[in-house]
């Protein structure tokens, strides 16, 4: 066996007992040994037909946050129950995003009791995999596997784990998907593509900038195989229009995106207009921090012909750009769907020039994730 395969098969179980670890606190501690606190249930909504839960396992006057639908659906992905389409917010929606729900009912077998289980244990799997996949792609790149763990000091993948969020998925199909495309297998790349839109409909943007890559290169032939990767979305997304009907939910497109910047005025004028207190300093260092890694990754991690990042994050930079203060009012959603930027920005130090610029943002990230952490862990958020 290669060095850098037994090295990434050690960030793997590095990382696996680091997030057990994690997991183990918020389980028995925390969440008192409910493992539904993993999911932060609200009162507002009507609950799925198939969960029972304690009074303590809800937050009262919480509509709860997506967890809470991805678990509605893992226990119902068929629709089979019609409180299940009542127990969601924006059913049209929710129900684009299949594959984690999907693989959590699976991996449970249906049994109810197990789904959350399921859903938390893949969750851990998801992110340790995280890693040991990144540290494959650093030893790509003639670096030390060992950098994967910097898949670590993205806070946003915490906010999912955490919360049980499907962002874990999507980024290990992200990096499998970028290791398929270094490798130049491009038809394995648009497979793992399509899983990644399955998760959450935002991949489509993150495919999209490694197709761009590939048309700096002119290759023609990866851009078409990883386009075919829209198909089985596209198919999906018309079983959802035909399965559920028009009244209930709407495409997310209005909720979510305004004019490019608007969003990022707003949001700056909340920082700059905010109560100093604890809680600002932290999400105004992570949006400040946010913009220059995207600035880091798009000026100092090569040209589109040499590096795949640069053009995720110039997708996810295009995403940014139009996302209204829904997404970007509150730190642990603007942390959790820009992970995948702050991801590239870890993956950039494969090949930037500047080692120093990328260990500073790595410092800083790693410490955002250690106090998100433990502040969660807590009850301090």
């Amino acid at each position: 066996m290669r060095r850098e395969t037994i090295q990434s098969l050690q960030v793997f179980c590095l990382a696996l007992f680091i997030v057990s670890g994690v997991f183990a606190v918020n389980y028995w501690g925390r969440g008192q040994g409910d493992i539904l606190r993993f999911f932060r249930i609200g009162d507002v909504l009507p609950l799925s037909p198939r969960l029972q839960p304690q009074p303590n396992s809800l937050y009262a006057g919480e509509l709860g946050y997506d967890g809470q639908l991805f678990l509605t659906l893992a226990l119902d992905p068929a629709l089979r129950d019609n409180g299940t389409l009542e127990a969601l917010d924006n059913p049209r929606y929710r129900y684009r995003r299949i594959l984690f729900p999907l693989l959590g009912y699976l991996f449970a077998a249906g049994q109810s009791d197990a789904v959350p289980y399921a859903m938390v244990f893949l969750n851990l799997l998801f992110f340790a995999g995280m890693a040991g996949t990144a540290g494959a792609i650093f030893g790509t790149f003639q670096k030390s596997p060992l950098w994967g763990l910097g898949v670590l000091a993205v806070p946003g993948y915490w906010c999912s784990f955490l919360l049980t969020t499907s962002d874990l998925l999507a980024g290990l199909l992200l990096l499998l998907t970028l290791a398929a495309w270094l490798r130049n297998r491009f038809g394995l790349a648009a497979l793992l593509y399509s899983l990644m839109i399955l998760t959450h409909e935002t991949m489509l943007l993150a495919g999209g900038g490694l197709m761009l890559c590939l048309l700096s290169r002119r290759n023609l032939r990866g851009t078409l195989l990883m386009s075919a990767g829209i198909l089985p979305a596209v198919l999906w997304n018309l079983h959802v229009l035909r399965r559920i009907p028009a009244g209930e939910g709407t495409s997310g497109l209005t909720e979510n995106f305004a004019w490019p910047g608007q969003g990022i005025l707003e949001k700056m004028q909340s920082i700059l207009t905010g109560a100093p207190d604890i809680k600002w300093l932290f999400d105004s260092g992570v949006f400040l921090f946010l913009g220059l890694t995207f600035l880091f990754v798009l000026f100092k991690s090569g040209p589109p012909q040499k590096s795949p990042f640069w053009g995720v994050a110039l997708a996810y930079f295009c995403f940014f750009l139009i996302s209204k203060m829904q997404i970007l009012g509150y730190y642990l959603d603007f942390l959790r769907v820009f992970g995948g930027a702050v991801l590239m920005g870890v993956l950039a130090g494969c090949v930037t020039t500047m080692p120093r610029v990328h260990r500073l943002l790595l410092a800083f990230w790693t410490s955002a994730s250690v106090a998100l952490v433990v502040l969660y862990s807590a009850g301090g958020i």
